[in-house]
């Protein structure tokens, strides 16, 4: 298939029809925008105290990288499974035929969601255990155990995504059950 210089490459793997557009990740993008923006206000006010008060905000540091970055990679995650905004490279992909592409996306999708799916489980036992411990930062005592939850919490998420979009897929070839 030949591209016009202006025109922009799509895959025509099956999962190009029904994907979604990038504007139905809106929620986990705003959640996401608004972990950034926690990260940005966190930093400017330690950094703000540091040089009024001459040290900064105690368990910034903590609450920067233990809270709100791991709401941002967690809900990018998701968002970019959902939206479809991942990073792709199709080698195989434009260069076999439609039941090929189909099935190597149905394939790959079901890795993803079974790999989501154990890491979820696993990650929450571990959010379990630290709960049951009360993990605490070592400076400040800021409670980190909450934030052990978004692990398992956005790898579920992937999960379903990911299982979703594989039915989608699926259901697309052989239609709705009768």
């Amino acid at each position: 298939m030949t591209h016009a210089p202006h025109e922009q490459h799509t895959p025509q793997t099956p999962e190009s029809a029904t994907a979604p557009q990038h504007e139905k990740a809106g929620l986990l993008s705003n959640l996401g925008g608004i972990a950034v923006l926690l990260i940005l206000i966190t930093v400017v006010a330690d950094v703000a105290v540091r040089q009024l008060a001459g040290s900064g905000i105690l368990g910034a540091d903590t609450m920067v990288s233990d809270w709100w970055m791991v709401a941002v990679a967690m809900l990018g995650i998701v968002a970019a499974e959902r939206s479809g905004a991942q990073i792709v490279v199709d080698i195989l992909g434009d260069r076999v035929s439609t039941t090929t592409a189909r099935r190597i996306a149905v394939f790959a999708g079901t890795v993803v969601a079974l790999f989501a799916a154990v890491v979820a489980v696993v990650s929450f036992g571990e959010a379990l255990v630290q709960m049951r411990l009360g993990e605490y930062a070592a400076v400040g005592a800021l409670p980190i155990w909450p934030a052990r939850f978004l692990i398992p919490l956005g790898f579920a998420g992937l999960a379903v995504v990911a299982g979703a979009r594989v039915v989608r897929i699926v259901r697309t070839v052989e239609g709705p059950a009768q």
